[in-house]
């Protein structure tokens, strides 16, 4: 088997853009306290699962203002629910799920991942042909997909056998590449008549996994495509047709640092501003200044009776501890005499 790519310049500097916020992401990460790591862990997860499953832009938007997990059971539907917890419960069993050693993409490790996405006892490739629509509506734009799969149901077990030579083979290539044309390749055979996207998401993820990148499972990723979808379809579409893979794995990359960088706004976050990973930015904090930070960061903006309310704090109190967080820029202050609020910078 032969797959054709060119390494250009701009994936070097994706790639290598992505390599260095995925250091210092996992650097932050690996110096918070264990609370805080279990809740960026856990909203990452939630972010990726209701990502892969969700077809509607509008509701990943909504969810992406400022990433409150809550409204997930909102926006999904009923169905929907069912396949994000199945999705969700893949991520959680990741350790389990991966192989250390042998091949990643076999015939029982694809329908080992689709049992768990569908809920379903057994799992089979198709048997017959298959034809993929989608419409999606952007900005008051509608996008209209539609293509017949090239493979063959006849062909679907000897391609992914081939696949999974040419996989083992190339270990030595860069994960990205690895993880990029893995999920490209899937999504080509597509031997299922569902759910073909998100086993194409869970296997790539896994190749990146098995490199030793996001091995917390940290990278929310699969938004990205989601947010881009019409140019998906079209570059996955365009990739069969001419059997070049650089602008698929350009594309794929982009997601990466895409996902990396929303990590760092979690962390962000979840740290009341004080660790930014993206401007290179650290603040030590005091206890107190901490939680009024963590207030002002949860509710965007608040005034200082309301923080000194919410901290069972005297108003001197909070005022010397504001006067703190403007000088260290963490704030700012807007409005006059008692219509004065605080925002972070």
């Amino acid at each position: 088997m032969e797959i054709k790519y060119s390494v250009t310049e701009q994936l070097l500097n994706i790639i290598s853009k992505f390599q260095e916020l995925h250091g210092r992401v996992y650097g932050a990460y690996n110096f918070l306290d264990h609370e805080t790591q279990r809740k960026i862990f856990i909203e990452a997860e939630e972010i990726a699962a209701f990502s892969a499953v969700i077809n509607d832009i509008g509701a990943m938007e909504e969810l992406s203002k400022d990433w409150d997990t809550k409204l997930i059971n909102k926006l999904l539907s009923a169905e929907d629910k069912v396949y994000y917890h199945n999705y969700l419960s893949i991520l959680r069993e990741f350790p389990k799920l991966v192989p250390d050693k042998g091949n990643l993409i076999t015939s029982d490790m694809l329908k080992t991942v689709h049992k768990k996405l569908l809920s379903q006892d057994t799992s089979h490739f198709r048997t017959d042909t298959k034809e993929i629509s989608s419409i999606t509506i952007e900005d008051g734009i509608k996008y209209e997909y539609q293509s017949t799969v090239r493979t063959h149901p006849n062909a679907i077990v000897p391609k992914l056998n081939e696949f999974s030579k040419w996989l083992e083979s190339n270990q030595g290539l860069n994960p990205v590449i690895l993880a990029a044309i893995t999920y490209f390749k899937i999504a080509e055979i597509h031997p299922f008549h569902e759910a073909n996207g998100r086993s194409s998401k869970i296997l790539s993820r896994a190749k990146l996994y098995k490199h030793g990148i996001d091995t917390h499972l940290l990278l929310t990723i699969d938004d990205y495509l989601l947010t881009n979808q019409h140019y998906y379809f079209d570059i996955i579409e365009q990739t069969i047709n001419s059997q070049d893979l650089t602008k698929w794995i350009e594309f794929y990359a982009k997601s990466l640092l895409h996902g990396v960088t929303q990590t760092a706004r979690l962390i962000y976050n979840h740290t009341a501003g004080t660790i930014d990973i993206m401007n290179n930015k650290f603040t030590i904090l005091k206890p107190r200044e901490k939680e009024v930070m963590q207030i002002i960061m949860d509710t965007q903006n608040s005034s200082g009776a309301e923080i000194g309310r919410e901290l069972n704090m005297t108003r001197q109190n909070v005022n010397v501890i504001i006067k703190g967080l403007l000088k260290k820029g963490l704030i700012k202050k807007i409005g006059k005499n008692t219509g004065v609020r605080y925002i972070p910078t």
